[in-house]
């Protein structure tokens, strides 16, 4: 697999692998269909102020604002036990992500792009009943603690082969 050092170098590489996808050029990003129940699209962001590229999945929108520190409580939890953190809220909009970043100072190769593309979207579609539970109702300290052992052995899987 190429591999790429801008974001132009990534849409290039995309069209040459005909991968159907949304350049958004005024916000460095690119969106994926991600096939699945999650909502919107795989987004891969290119950072301005840091060598960074982040890869973000939404997980839940329309939260209930009254749900919302439950919500952050959970995830604050879920992340402790995760290997590879991820889990975040956007109070503004009410929505619950999951997202992780790699640097790209030498490059990075689409085939890890798309390792952790993979990654954002198992730990995504896995976490989205839990956190819809928290959502309608339940603590967010008992969804944690369900996934504890779980969260560390699927992900740490999931990583290291790309699966």
């Amino acid at each position: 697999m190429p591999v790429v050092h801008s974001f132009d170098e990534f849409v290039s590489a995309l069209e040459k692998l005909k991968v159907p996808h949304r350049a958004v050029v005024s916000s460095r990003e690119v969106e994926l269909q991600s096939n699945t129940a999650l909502p919107g699209p795989l987004v891969f962001r290119w950072e301005t102020s840091v060598p960074f590229v982040t890869v973000r999945q939404y997980v839940l929108e329309d939260l209930p604002a009254e749900r919302m520190d439950e919500l952050e409580h959970a995830v604050v939890r879920v992340n402790h036990h995760l290997p590879v953190t991820g889990f975040g809220l956007d109070h503004l909009r009410r929505r619950l992500y999951y997202r992780v970043a790699t640097p790209v100072f030498a490059g990075v190769d689409v085939d890890v792009l798309n390792r952790l593309a993979k990654g954002v979207l198992a730990n995504a579609k896995e976490f989205a009943a839990s956190f819809q539970a928290v959502a309608s109702g339940r603590a967010g300290a008992e969804i944690a603690e369900i996934y504890k052992d779980y969260a560390q052995s699927r992900a740490a899987h999931f990583y290291a082969e790309g699966s």
